[in-house]
């Protein structure tokens, strides 16, 4: 999210020992879950997560999200090198 100044590796994430998305254990890393579609795909949801914090790093650089704006870039590089582009469209907390 360039303005955001996020750049992270992503990681193929799967469920935990609680059946729950697995996550990288730094908050400088996101995981995308393997589950759901992968860049590029023509439907579904592409699942990215990351910690916003850690007790050994603090603040990761998804906490900068609640800043996130709709009309916002996401640009998401695959395995392969491919660039695929989103925009952000709404932004919800919960």
């Amino acid at each position: 999210v360039p303005d955001l100044g996020i750049e992270m590796d992503v990681e193929p994430q799967g469920l935990d020992e609680r059946g729950q998305m697995a996550l990288p254990r730094s908050a400088f890393d996101a995981g995308w879950y393997q589950y759901s579609a992968g860049p590029g795909a023509s439907q579904g949801a592409t699942v990215l997560a990351s910690h916003v914090f850690t007790v050994a790093e603090g603040e990761g650089p998804f906490l900068r999200l609640l800043d996130a704006q709709p009309g916002q870039l996401v640009s998401l590089v695959d395995a392969e090198g491919v660039r695929h582009e989103y925009r952000v469209t709404t932004v919800e907390q919960i």
